[in-house]
């Protein structure tokens, strides 16, 4: 059998792209993502020659639309061409994307997500029962989660209203205190309480990883992760519970994490030695992963006034992993993007050095 080279095949897609949305089988039609913009410029030359052929249009998208439509790998830092007849075809899909900006910057996305993506399918002629079979089958979605350098009342307030704006009332919140030590608990429970007050939704506290790990994770709103050992926590994680967090996670659910809570989140918990003490005896330091970039977090960091000693630690781990050390009153969304949130600048550490990340800027 003859092969069939790849950047002929890609040029075949395309036109069969094209000829569908000329013949207005689809009013809209992405061509394959590619993972580099020089990548996909190769191709432009011979997309406008197939869009003239067809008499349809093209616009050049170096930001495409997230939604739940589709995996989140599939799409996001990718650089691709879409292809359509009329003007008015390409002004609803640049306003979905306004509208989904706008939601982020207010927080309300999570209250419109499914409709923006239902919205996308209906602009790629997807069917209804289409669109439903996507959203039901992808497992890779934007993440919701919050990872806050250890802060607590006025420092966090902002983020944490952010928070509770994307959670269901209607189901409880699963709050896990495992970083801290059983005795201490009660005292936890009445400290999420206050922490998340005006919320007034029910929470639900687990005290074993045994426990976490028999769990229906999609009965819950959101799952917040308390401070402590980190230790302590990743090793009740390791009980069963971890992958039920992440799946929950990579399907958007909610998830805030506070010092302890946040660091599982990364790529590895081992920044952590610094202030924590390896309880548990762990050996194998990986995180749940979720922090786009292999990200690994450190949290309590002092920012310029930091110890000299500290820094020196983080510079020297950051030849084999990047960090980025939190202040307290900081909080790293990790949505479509990753993006830090708070009132002081954070601090990547990444081979041996250390760059200020403003609050508003996007650290992946």
């Amino acid at each position: 059998m003859k092969t069939l080279d790849h950047f002929s095949y890609e040029l075949g897609a395309a036109d069969c792209f094209c000829e569908m949305v000329r013949a207005g089988v689809k009013r809209l039609a992405l061509a394959h993502p590619c993972a580099t913009k020089e990548e996909r410029d190769q191709y432009l030359p011979y997309f406008e020659k197939l869009c003239g052929q067809y008499g349809v249009q093209m616009y050049v998208e170096d930001e495409p639309l997230l939604t739940d439509l589709f995996p989140l790998s599939l799409n996001r830092g990718k650089y691709n061409a879409l292809f359509y007849q009329e003007e008015r075809v390409l002004q609803e899909y640049l306003g979905l994307k306004g509208e989904k900006a706008a939601a982020l910057a207010q927080g309300t996305y999570s209250q419109v997500r499914r409709d923006i993506a239902w919205r996308f399918g209906k602009l790629l002629s997807y069917t209804d029962e289409g669109i439903r079979r996507l959203l039901r089958e992808n497992q890779e979605r934007e993440l919701n989660l919050f990872c806050n350098g250890g802060g607590c009342g006025e420092q966090t307030a902002g983020e944490l209203a952010r928070f509770r704006a994307l959670l269901d009332r209607t189901k409880p919140l699963l709050y896990v205190p495992l970083a801290m030590e059983p005795a201490e608990y009660p005292g936890c429970l009445s400290w999420i309480a206050e922490e998340l007050a005006p919320w007034e939704g029910t929470i639900h506290m687990v005290e074993r990883g045994e426990d976490l790990a028999e769990l229906d994770f999609s009965r819950f709103s959101g799952v917040f992760l308390g401070g402590g050992n980190t230790y302590r926590l990743l090793g009740e994680l390791r009980k069963g519970g971890g992958p039920k967090l992440k799946a929950f996670a990579r399907e958007g659910g909610p998830v805030w994490g506070g010092s302890a809570g946040a660091i599982v989140l990364g790529a590895s918990i081992t920044p952590c030695s610094w202030e924590d003490e390896n309880t548990e005896g762990l050996s194998e330091l990986s995180g749940l992963g979720l922090i786009p970039g292999e990200l690994s977090l450190f949290c309590h960091y002092g920012g310029q006034g930091e110890s000299q000693e500290c820094r020196e630690f983080l510079e020297s781990l950051s030849e084999r992993m990047p960090i980025l050390a939190l202040p307290e009153e900081d909080t790293l969304l990790v949505g479509e993007k990753a993006v830090l949130w708070g009132k002081y600048p954070a601090w990547l550490f990444h081979q041996g050095r250390e760059t200020a990340v403003s609050p508003g800027e996007a650290v992946i």
